[in-house]
């Protein structure tokens, strides 16, 4: 064959061979080379799966990752005859054996979507946080001019807080916990649809920033919006929602006991309910209670304010758990402190809040669960070929890779379930036993790095 004046013999080919096996029989650590896989997402398999007493939850979902799995044997390989033309050659590696190891783990996440309101009239639950969405926060993409006003005025307001000492105090108060905030709303749809409360939260941030241009009453006693609410009342009910959240989003969140206290998903819980009961305390605001302010008295509340934000004790967090009926003790363990003021309006809208986010966490692979069963995994791969397409450019003696497929066999994939037990483990048993779709994802995963090795491979050959 001749590329740019030069001929590319069957003698070289031969040389590239040899050097493309010699390149694959030794890696950078001085063993063969291999391809290591990344760890899978979690991928599901049940959910709302009935679990021993001594687990941490009643009832899973129940999802496998596949962990530390590598491929080798690339350097037991044949080459088929090439075929030449004047700007390309065809070829066909034929890999003898391929080798599969690695882990696994069947992972758990609580899962609690009943079908009543078992702590209401038995009636069916509503929609809308409780109804399954996209993850992540909000999905709105287009600028809103309105929107961006308002920012920049909430900057400004910013800005005057930080030039006073008290205001200094109460956004460190505020930014301590913030990075917690921003996670648990950019990861759970279902909080940042309960703080839109159906438009009502958007509705209210228009009024108050007319208000702040006009230095009129923010907070009115007789406005209403969407849904009925008041100023107050969503503003109080939004503390709440936010508190609630950091708790259902915490990884540890047990649904007997709650999280683990003094977790970073804690202490954000019982900031926001600090801020609640601080406005309260400062203002003499409450849900039901309204004192009309304007933006020059909230402004003289400040200066005037300590910079302390009031205590909470974590009876307190876990009464806003006991709202959900959590607990051996349910909603009647405990007496909730009057600041709290929960009815059951608060109460139905944080079951499904909580319902939504678990639901939520069941169905997000990214997210990692409580490991049930972990093991080894193995499998031999015999009979896999790659067929090669090599393209001359013109005034280059180096061909270029135009093309290049992996051809995989079935394989079985044995896996140690030794270890498997109880009803979880004959229900992955069932499971994996009738879900290709897993085996096609791996399929696809093993053929893209493979394909990778033996493209880089063969320009090293070729070099």
């Amino acid at each position: 064959m001749k590329g740019s004046g030069s001929s590319f013999s069957e003698q070289k080919f031969k040389t590239f061979t040899e050097k493309l096996r010699e390149f694959l029989a030794k890696g950078t650590d001085g063993t063969a080379r291999k391809v290591v896989l990344p760890s899978s997402p979690a991928y599901p398999l049940a959910r709302i799966v009935e679990m021993a007493e001594s687990w941490a939850y009643p009832r899973a979902s129940i999802a496998f990752r596949f962990e530390e799995m590598i491929i080798s044997g690339f350097e037991n390989f044949r080459i088929d005859p090439a075929q030449f033309t004047d700007k390309t050659i065809r070829f066909r590696i034929l890999l003898e054996e391929l080798f599969l190891s690695g882990k696994y783990t069947v992972e758990t996440k609580p899962d609690l979507i009943p079908e009543l309101d078992t702590a209401g009239n038995l009636s069916e639950l509503s929609l809308g946080s409780d109804t399954p969405q996209e993850g992540g926060g909000d999905s709105e993409t287009d600028p809103d001019p309105q929107k961006e006003a308002w920012l920049d005025q909430a900057r400004e307001e910013r800005d005057r807080l930080s030039s006073t000492n008290n205001g200094q105090k109460l956004l460190g108060a505020y930014n301590e916990h913030n990075e917690t905030y921003d996670e648990v709303f950019k990861t759970y749809k279902a909080l940042t649809n309960a703080w839109r409360a159906g438009g009502a939260t958007k509705e209210m941030a228009s009024d108050t920033s007319g208000a702040l241009k006009s230095d009129e009453v923010i907070n009115s006693s007789t406005k209403k919006y969407v849904g009925g609410v008041t100023y107050n009342g969503n503003a109080f009910a939004q503390q709440l929602n936010v508190a609630a959240a950091c708790l259902y989003a915490d990884p540890n969140f047990n649904e007997e006991t709650g999280p683990p206290q003094g977790s970073k998903y804690w202490e954000a819980a019982k900031a926001a309910l600090s801020f609640g009961k601080g406005v309260g305390d400062t203002t003499g605001n409450q849900k039901a209670k309204v004192k009309e302010m304007k933006p020059s008295e909230v402004h003289s509340s400040v200066d005037s304010h300590s910079g302390e934000l009031p205590s909470i004790n974590d009876s307190d967090v876990g009464q806003v758990l006991a709202a959900t009926d959590l607990g051996p003790g349910g909603r009647g363990e405990g007496q909730i402190p009057d600041w709290l003021d929960l009815d059951e309006e608060d109460r139905e809208r944080l079951r499904n809040l909580k319902h939504a986010i678990l639901k939520e966490k069941a169905e997000n692979s990214d997210l990692f669960g409580l490991p049930l069963f972990q093991g080894e995994l193995n499998a031999k791969i015999r009979g896999s070929f790659i067929s090669v397409f090599l393209h001359f450019q013109e005034g280059r003696d180096i061909p270029e890779v135009h093309d290049m497929k992996v051809s995989m066999p079935a394989f079985l994939i044995e896996i140690d379930d030794s270890n498997w037990s109880g009803i979880p483990g004959k229900i992955v048993r069932e499971r994996l036993e009738n879900t290709s779709f897993i085996q096609n994802l791996l399929y696809s995963s093993f053929s893209e790095n493979i394909s990778f090795l033996f493209s880089e491979s063969v320009k090293r050959a070729f070099s």
